[in-house]
């Protein structure tokens, strides 16, 4: 996977999120990995793709979506079917601000 980071596309910012994502895969404690994957998998699942371009973040590409998708029996812990529980309340309002403000 390789992203040109000088770029200004207005989804630019997305695209930093990757390589995030793929970090915390390859740099964490083994306990928060099955929840990291089913986080990951939910962004960059047709369904997460939905929600997030609905709250105003750009769609992320179907070529990185489906590289940065972890294949069913790939991983231990929750599968791309069980998805995280619904946001509360606060994240919801913090999903505005964040989304203007990148890294």
């Amino acid at each position: 996977l390789s992203l040109d980071y000088s770029t200004n596309a207005e989804a630019a910012y997305q695209n930093v999120l990757v390589p995030f994502e793929i970090l915390c895969y390859n740099r964490n404690k083994a306990e928060p990995l099955p929840t990291l994957k089913a986080s990951h998998n939910d962004t960059v699942s047709e369904e997460g793709q939905k929600v997030r371009t609905g709250a105003g973040y750009p769609q992320l590409p179907a070529e990185i979506a489906a590289k940065g998708h972890t294949p069913p029996g790939a991983q231990e812990g929750p599968g791309p079917q069980q998805r995280l529980p619904p946001r509360g309340p606060r994240l919801q309002r913090a999903l505005p601000r964040l989304r203007h403000h990148p890294p």
